[in-house]
């Protein structure tokens, strides 16, 4: 796999066979489902609280939006500056969706499309990346 993506990053299994990636957003580390499913990261109300404290977060408009269990939702989209996946991988600026209450962190494909080609690799679970923010 390292051939083909150039940035390699390790994912974790989870009980249910779904697969993880722990991220920093905005000076805070969270740990985000990987879903291709997913329009946009997504970030619970309590994550987001933290990098308000940390960082300058910016919202910039809200949108409706239809959750995978089918409710439509109100979701408030914020511009966070930095999203960093490992030490020298940013794909930051980058919005991301805010539920009003709970809600799941997401890496949903507006990561992943700043980030392509992408791929995945199951064993062992790795996310390649063709592209990233050097820093």
């Amino acid at each position: 796999m390292s051939s083909f993506y150039p940035h390699l990053f390790p994912l974790i299994s989870n009980q249910t066979g779904a697969f993880e990636i722990e991220a920093n957003l905005g000076g805070v580390q969270g740990l985000f489902l990987v879903d291709t499913g997913a329009s946009m990261v997504t970030v619970e109300a309590e994550l987001l609280n933290k990098i308000r404290k940390t960082t300058h977060v910016r919202k910039i408009r809200s949108v409706a939006a239809r959750l995978a269990n089918g409710r439509a939702e109100i979701l408030d989209i914020f511009l966070v500056e930095e999203f960093w996946l490992g030490e020298h991988c940013n794909l930051g600026p980058i919005e991301v969706a805010a539920p009003k209450q709970g809600g799941r962190n997401l890496f949903g494909m507006n990561a992943l499309k700043q980030a392509a080609p992408f791929g995945f690799a199951s064993q062992p679970p790795t996310l390649g990346l063709s592209h990233c923010n050097i820093d």
